[in-house]
Order: C-alpha cells, then sequence, then structure tokens
C-alpha cells in the first residue's frame, strides 16, 4: 500500500486534514491543504481518486492518487461540508462513463 494512499485514507478515516503536494498534467505542482472526503477507485485506469475540498481553490475537487507527489496528515479536523454530495456525484460519474453501471 503506498504512502499516499494510507495517509489520505487515514486523513478520511479520522477527518483530519492532509498538505499535499500535486502535480497536474501540462501545468505547475501546487501545495494545498485538502480535507479527504471520499476515496474512490476507478476501474477506467485502475486508479483512485480522492474527492474533498481543498483550501487552495475554496471548492471541492478531486485529485488523482498517481499525480500526489507528498502527502501528510496534519492534526487539524475538518467537517464533511453539506454542499459534498457524495453519492450523487458518483452515480452522476457512473452514468456518464459507463454502460455497465
Amino acid at each position: 500500500m503506498s504512502h499516499t494512499f494510507q495517509v489520505l485514507a487515514s486523513g478520511w478515516v479520522t477527518q483530519r486534514r492532509v498538505r499535499l503536494s500535486y502535480a497536474p498534467p501540462f501545468r505547475r505542482s501546487f501545495e494545498c491543504v485538502f480535507d479527504p472526503y471520499l476515496l474512490e477507485p476507478s476501474a477506467i485506469g485502475r486508479t483512485i481518486y480522492t474527492i474533498g475540498y481543498s483550501d487552495l481553490v475554496k471548492e471541492i475537487r478531486t485529485y488523482k492518487l498517481e499525480r500526489i507527489q507528498q502527502a501528510e496528515l496534519t492534526s487539524e479536523t475538518f467537517t464533511v461540508s453539506e454542499k459534498f454530495k457524495g453519492p450523487e456525484m458518483l452515480q452522476q460519474a457512473c452514468w456518464r462513463n459507463s454502460p455497465l453501471c
């Protein structure tokens, strides 16, 4: 199990913030403090995504685990935003991307 996954899973379970460094494709790397609301495996590309609140943009974002360069659990806790509609988001993503869902 990768260190990044362990840190995000711990943050998700204990509702603790994660300081991370992320490298998006074709853009500069950035750092943010992230509240992991959900970890979602994807059969397409055999990867895992984390969905949660990013303090950098002050919005919910989805980050691909393989693009996270560094992750560190903080002592700060978070509460899942009322704006977060995880099951609804996943249903829509499934419906749009796969006839098998």
